[in-house]
């Protein structure tokens, strides 16, 4: 498959408007492919299923997004 780039960014700064921050790591060239989450040690069953819920929200909008740019196109 090919990297999805531009969903890629924009899951990440969806991400970050619902409250999760995280980053998309470069994979090989300029091709960003890799979501990357660094949670500290002390992270709680609690705080990793908000963060997943988050991830979910956002893939959900941004896909949504995406699909809708596609029909009106």
């Amino acid at each position: 498959k090919e990297p999805a780039n531009e969903l890629g960014g924009a899951v990440t700064a969806e991400c970050l408007r619902l409250g999760l921050s995280m980053n998309i790591v470069k994979g090989s060239g300029s091709e960003q492919n890799c979501l990357r989450l660094a949670p500290p040690l002390t992270i709680t069953t609690e705080e990793i299923d908000t963060a997943i819920a988050i991830l979910d929200t956002a893939l959900s909008n941004c896909l949504a997004e995406r699909n809708d740019e596609k029909a009106d196109s």
